[in-house]
């Protein structure tokens, strides 16, 4: 398509995505844009732009596609990227996409983290480690392809009077394990809190 009729159409379906409520827009752009990737990147980098690309915005809107992953919903955030819950389209089974956050993926020091995180977690198996099962980059998002674990964090299950005893010992001997396994492979959590503990 020339530029200026590709830019035409850009422009009308900009129009017509703003003129949704937000919550319509993922599904109505992948419609309109067919198959065309390109055409529903620059759209949502146009209308994320609108929404004044804030800190704290999602990167990914339900109905998006990464490679052969499907978004579902977001998940949570935290200090180096977002988690969405999403679908592998190839294996048909659900997975956690973890991406690094829009405003740090321009940091060549946060990308070069994020990358040896990827490195270092597929060097590990144990249970009650994730397992990594892919790495990628498109459209200007790197992506961590990890297992999904349906559970609630551990802060959400700890009592305010704190936990019994015995179910304390529980959790905290399935932790050290897998900590113990990860040092075993040169590899420090740094961010080990009852929060990023995942409860099944």
């Amino acid at each position: 398509m020339p530029g200026d009729a590709r830019w035409e159409k850009v422009e009308q379906l900009y129009n017509a995505a703003l003129e949704r409520p937000e919550a319509e827009r993922a599904a109505f752009l992948g419609e309109a844009c067919g198959g065309d990737e390109e055409l529903r990147r620059d759209l949502e980098s146009l209308l994320g732009q609108a929404q004044g690309g804030a800190p704290g915005a999602s990167v990914l809107v339900a109905g998006r596609r990464l490679s052969a992953y499907q978004v579902i919903s977001k998940l949570g955030e935290g200090g180096m990227g977002e988690v969405y819950l999403a679908e592998d389209t190839r294996l048909g089974r659900r997975v956690a996409l973890k991406v690094l956050p829009r405003e740090l993926a321009g940091d060549p020091a946060r990308k070069a983290r994020f990358i040896h995180e990827a490195r270092a977690a597929s060097a590990l198996n144990h249970p009650n480690i994730v397992a990594l099962y892919d790495v990628g980059s498109e459209g200007g998002i790197d992506f961590l392809v990890m297992e999904y674990v349906d559970g609630k964090p551990l802060s959400e299950l700890i009592p305010r009077k704190g936990m019994p005893l015995k179910e304390a010992l529980r959790s905290a001997v399935q932790i050290c394990d897998a900590l113990a396994s990860a040092h075993a492979a040169g590899i420090v959590h740094r961010d080990l809190k009852p929060g990023n503990v995942m409860v099944t």
